[in-house]
């Protein structure tokens, strides 16, 4: 994520809801991707739920308290009563702004957008398991993204993180995946990237749920390394996807922000054959040569990050080693999103 500047002309960084050398309030604003002051000339707002859960995106509407283009999203949310919830709500909302914050850096979301052809607007669920209720899966069907508010509760994270032996589980992570099966509907299925998906990830039409009971009877299959980014990503194909499509947008997200912070990445040298990737979703040799460049500044940004993290006695950063099959794959989703495949 990069910094902001404040109409003063101050450093603000994402979270930010007043500027600290000038004291104005201020919003974020995703059609420009910028942050205003609010009430200057552009008549902006603060999104009516930022004294509830610290939203600080611009309200829809300028002429009175409305909802921001990301609070909107969500048409479902936990039943409030409980204060424990309220928490849980604002870090998942803070979650999924990042998200979408993320994808209209990448030009792939912006509020009042089209939609790809056939695909379903995009909505939210965040649910709260009740005794005695259904279970609530985090998941995605039909343009809907379903989140266990538990998810938000970091003893309960840890503790699924630990039983399921993750090394990542996160909100933001979650998000990142939901939206990936989100963007398979809309950029794969039924489209002419379809054919090099099934070649590269596998045939998505395998029955899911016989996928997962194998997956969690017997767990990963033992070589997932080779072929895959994460283990769960060895499940099904459309989990594969979902789970490289998270990893296509941390990288994207941690490579914004060591450009902008300065962070340094280390000399721009290739740490994979560029050959591997000529072909890929139709990319000639100068593209494929430009990802194994960027993926070396990515592998050079981890390895700071991990070392600081590690510094302060907590986990790596980014606990994963991604081979070459698996980046392969992130190379076809990141040509696929952004429009340079199937063509």
């Amino acid at each position: 994520m990069r910094t902001f500047l404040c109409g003063c002309g101050n450093r603000l960084h994402y979270e930010n809801t007043l500027c600290l050398a000038c004291g104005a309030a201020v919003v974020y604003e995703p059609v420009s991707d910028r942050f205003e002051r609010c009430g200057d000339d552009h008549g902006l707002q603060p999104c009516s739920q930022r004294d509830p859960i610290g939203c600080n995106w611009s309200g829809l509407a300028s002429d009175g308290p409305s909802l921001c283009a990301s609070c909107s999203l969500t048409r479902k949310i936990p039943s409030l009563d409980d204060p424990r919830n309220l928490a849980r709500l604002t870090a998942t909302e803070n979650a999924k702004r990042r998200m979408l914050r993320t994808l209209v850096s990448m030009g792939l979301w912006k509020p009042g957008g089209p939609f790809p052809e056939g695909t379903l607007p995009l909505q939210f669920e965040i649910l709260e398991p009740i005794p005695e209720g259904p279970a609530v899966t985090t998941g995605h069907q039909d343009g809907v993204i379903t989140l266990n508010l538990l998810e938000a509760d970091e003893v309960q994270r840890e503790i699924t993180r630990e039983n399921l032996g993750e090394p990542y589980r996160t909100l933001l992570g979650h998000f990142r995946h939901e939206i990936g099966h989100y963007y398979w509907d809309a950029l794969v299925r039924d489209r002419p990237p379809l054919e090099e998906f099934r070649a590269r990830f596998g045939d998505e039409r395998e029955d899911y749920a016989a996928s997962m009971s194998r997956h969690y009877e017997t767990g990963p299959r033992p070589d997932w390394a080779d072929h895959h980014i994460s283990a769960y990503a060895s499940m099904h194909p459309w989990e594969d996807w979902a789970e490289t499509w998270a990893h296509f947008m941390h990288r994207f997200d941690t490579l914004e922000t060591a450009k902008d912070t300065g962070v340094a990445q280390g000399r721009n040298v290739p740490v994979m054959d560029s050959g591997a990737f000529v072909g890929i979703a139709g990319a000639n040799r100068r593209e494929a040569r430009a990802f194994v460049l960027e993926s070396s500044r990515w592998h050079n940004t981890i390895v700071v990050a991990n070392e600081l993290s590690r510094s302060m006695g907590c986990p790596d950063v980014y606990p994963f080693v991604p081979g070459v099959e698996a980046m392969q794959k992130l190379f076809f989703v990141k040509r696929v999103a952004m429009g340079r495949g199937g063509k």
